[in-house]
């Protein structure tokens, strides 16, 4: 009989896997877990029924904590790589990063709003975009299930879910330390604790400490800033900027209970904290040129080439356009005025293949920067959270019961331009509480499993976000009459223009699926879930005085902005909606080695309200603030197929997306909305894993998918169809590793890549939108003793120091800029790992 905490541990892992239904088992990368031979079967027994994960049909890549360290991954979005398919979008230069499935994304960086990627922890739903991120420390896995989960995880799962559970309690003594130094001295630190407190209760701690110094070198002095239009003299940059950036400073705690009063009952306790403390965003500035056509309506950005000059481009019209704002002419706020660059003749640029205000970033895609608002310590993350989880054998079946509290808490401020001037800044100042409950029933019959359960979500999100104008902003100045008549113009003491954001939801749900074996070789699944959507929305735009460009200001009101095309300063609104998703599945197992599956998923994400930025954009319509749920249905057919006595694995899936309704994200000057739009998307997924002989292992993965949003309002009465955004059409990865006995333990080495296809960060698929392919590879050796207790290894990450594109926004008709963030250059590394248990 096992003993209570080996029942729960082993209860706690099957109800994932009936959660996930998991198929495949990639690659293990610890020194134990190559030496036992990665390629065993992995049995799993889902509601007290062995089962191997090769016996279910699902599109699944799972990495243990070992295998993550291994391959580097110190941060959640770090798996992105490791599982084509799988990509990253976001903003703020990375600081917020959200993960894309098979295409299926939304890059809205309210803060009000959810990714239609579910992310999870220990069962516990992350709601708001910004905790995606986090630090991936004492993991004990990590499960990506790619396509629609909205059967057994909820309304907001249409591209799939990803799902990290940290390692638990345990009745023995187990510690284990990481300390790390590397690249711009970074120093990491990570230790776990765990073991019995008494008879029945155990404990786990577990800490994790990371810190870089900045990796932009910012040269930015005040002999780099430009001449104001008003005063012909410079414009000063914030107080103290011109600081390096791209830093990080992260701290995060985590303690664990595991009470045990009898062999059929448990209850787990966490709680966990994290704070980061990052530099302003890290963009850089490429010029960009915005192309009109003969009607006046944008159809394209261009990189602007060295000798371009012409703020605009009209296609089939000679010379260059003028952009009118950039000139000095047009409305600005109220009682105030645009100004344009100084000294500029109208349509040009001041400097050829620079932007409107003449900067050029002489590296490029390097680490050299002229940036005004530059602070190494301004952007703050932190959050805090306490799950638990009650589960009880019932013998007929078992009850688990999962609370779920988390707070985020964040504060945002960058530059706009990512330039020496004081233009404008984006801010946001936001926090998001939330509470979950579910509570669920597995069993099983003679020939069937099931699972039954209700599911409550509430979130509470407040957030302060938009545009702030500097004192000294080229954008807007005081206009008064001269003596002489002429008309006079000071800057003015600057303005924080943002919107006001409250959004409570509320979400009930009831679920069910059972999987009935109809012959020994075929299994049918069916699935069902209801969904009860309420929102309250409230939206205002108050603007208030500028008083420090490093604060988001509340304190000193001046006047309210319209919020829609009528002229509305307020906007309210509730809504409640039904949904529903659902699967149904048909698998064949022919015989031990293979699994041949075909299913139907129905995932939705439910709809949401726009909250479009004070940036000089046409406003929203009133009952275009609102936009609706998603559904995307999904037909896939894989297979799985152990090969050659079960030294390799082979698995794949082809799929075909119809999605309706897909929220489309357009982010044009400097905000976004949030349109409805149709689309499909085909695809293929395949994985090989071999072990092809004594000490190698090998693995090689592949994603490609064709897809499409249609008619996508590109301007008025032009509608296109597109590529969504973030999203390769072609991705691979592979890894190869080979072990031998040295020095009285265990020496390794192992080398891996991945490929990324070129893809556009703007769903409107301008060229200048898009990131070209890139290959990064990484390398690592280890030594590992005989007794397994101590690690020492080496690594080298994106070994060819590839300057490759990661996240960016299209600014071409505000700065004639595009906003880039690149992905890490080449980093070095050396750490020591202790582990005992």
């Amino acid at each position: 009989m096992k003993s209570p905490t080996q029942r729960a541990s082993a209860r706690s892992y099957n109800l994932q896997v009936t959660r996930l239904l998991p198929a495949v088992l990639l690659a293990g990368l610890s020194a134990g877990a190559w030496a036992q031979g990665v390629l065993e079967e992995v049995i799993v027994t889902a509601q007290k029924r062995e089962q191997s994960v090769q016996d279910v049909g699902i599109s699944i890549s799972s990495f243990s904590g070992d295998q993550m360290e291994a391959l580097g991954v110190t941060q959640s979005i770090d798996v992105a790589s490791m599982s084509p398919g799988v990509h990253i979008g976001g903003s703020i230069a990375g600081q917020t990063s959200l993960f894309t499935i098979r295409g299926v994304t939304q890059n809205d960086f309210t803060d009000s709003v959810e990714s239609p990627v579910a992310v999870y922890v220990d069962e516990g739903y992350i709601a708001m975009a910004q905790g995606q991120g986090f630090a991936t420390f004492d993991i004990d896995r990590v499960e990506i299930a790619k396509g629609p989960q909205s059967t057994l995880f909820g309304r907001n799962a249409t591209g799939g879910v990803i799902h990290y559970i940290t390692r638990k309690p345990t009745r023995e003594v187990e510690m284990r330390a990481n300390v790390g130094y590397g690249s711009f001295d970074n120093v990491t630190a990570e230790g776990a604790l765990g073991g019995p407190l008494g008879e029945t209760l155990s404990g786990r701690i577990s800490a994790y400490y990371n810190n870089f110094d900045e990796i932009l070198d910012n040269n930015y002095t005040a002999a780099d800033a430009p001449i104001h239009p008003g005063t012909g003299l410079p414009m000063a940059g914030s107080p103290n900027g011109g600081q390096d950036m791209w830093n990080d400073d992260s701290l995060g705690l985590r303690a664990q209970l595991l009470f045990e009063p009898n062999d059929d009952v448990d209850l787990l306790v966490m709680g966990n904290y994290a704070k980061t403390d990052v530099s302003s965003g890290p963009y850089q500035s490429s010029p960009s040129v915005p192309v009109f056509d003969s009607a006046g309506r944008l159809v394209n950005t261009i990189k602007a080439d060295p000798g371009q000059n012409c703020e605009a481009i009209t296609l089939g019209v000679a010379g260059c356009t003028a952009i009118p704002f950039v000139d000095g002419e047009g409305a600005g706020l109220p009682g105030f005025l645009v100004l344009g660059p100084a000294g500029v003749e109208d349509g040009l640029r001041p400097v050829p293949g620079g932007d409107f205000f003449g900067y050029i970033d002489e590296d490029g895609a390097d680490h050299d920067t002229l940036t005004d608002f530059g602070y190494r310590d301004l952007n703050e993350f932190e959050s805090w959270g306490v799950t638990g989880k009650f589960t009880w054998d019932l013998h007929f079946a078992t009850l688990t019961a999962v609370s779920d509290y988390k707070q985020f808490d964040k504060l945002v401020i960058m530059d706009v331009d990512a330039a020496p001037v004081p233009q404008s800044l984006f801010q946001s100042d936001a926090e998001t509480d939330q509470f979950s409950q579910e509570v669920r029933l597995n069993g099983e019959l003679d020939r069937a499993r099931w699972v039954a359960g209700f599911y409550y979500l509430w979130i509470d999100n407040k957030t302060f976000n938009g545009l702030a104008l500097p004192a000294n902003s080229p954008l807007f100045g005081v206009a008064f009459a001269l003596p002489d008549g002429t008309l006079g113009v000071v800057p003015f003491a600057g303005l924080d223009a943002n919107n006001d954001i409250r959004l409570k939801t509320n979400s009930y749900s009831l679920f069910g699926q059972v999987e009935y074996d109809l012959t020994d070789q075929f299994m049918l699944t069916l699935g069902l879930r209801g969904i009860q959507e309420e929102k309250d929305y409230d939206l205002s735009s108050p603007v208030f005085v500028n008083t420090d460009d490093r604060v988001v200001d509340d304190s000193i009101f001046a006047f309210p902005l319209p919020i829609d095309s009528l002229g509305n300063i307020a906007f309210e609104d509730s809504s409640g909606k039904t949904l529903w998703a659902g699967k149904i599945q048909l698998d064949w197992k022919p015989n031990d080695d293979v699994l041949l599956y075909f299913g139907i998923n129905r995932g939705v994400k439910a709809g949401s309200f726009n909250g479009q930025l004070q940036d000089g954009s046409p406003r929203l319509d009133p009952d275009e603030i609102g936009y609706k749920e998603e559904v995307l249905t999904n037909y896939e057919g894989g297979v799985k197929w152990t090969l050659f006595g079960g030294l390799a694995r082979l698995n794949g899936s082809i799929y075909y997306y119809d999605y309706n309704d897909y929220q489309a994200f357009v982010f044009v000057q400097s905000s976004g909305t949030v349109s409805n739009n149709d689309g499909s998307t085909i695809g293929t997924e395949w994985e090989l894993i071999a072990q092809p002989a004594e000490g190698w292992d090998l693995m090689l993965s592949v994603a490609y998918f064709d897809a499409e949003v249609e008619d996508l309002a590109l301007a008025p009465d032009l509608l296109v169809d597109v590529e969504p955004s973030f999203a390769p059409p072609l991705q691979f990865a592979g890894l190869a590793r080979y072990e031998w006995p040295a020095f009285g333990g265990k020496m390794a080495v192992q080398g891996d890549f991945n490929y990324s296809d070129r893809f556009y960060y703007n769903i409107r698929n301008f060229d200048s939108q898009k990131y070209d392919e890139y290959v990064v590879g990484n390398f690592r050796v280890s030594y590992t003793t005989a007794d397994e207790h101590w690690t020492l290894a080496a690594f080298v990450n994106n070994v060819a120091d590839e300057r490759y594109g990661v996240i960016g926004f299209d600014l071409a008709t505000l700065c004639g800029c595009n906003e880039d963030y690149y992905g890490k250059p080449r980093w070095w590394g050396l750490s020591v790992n202790y582990s005992f248990q």
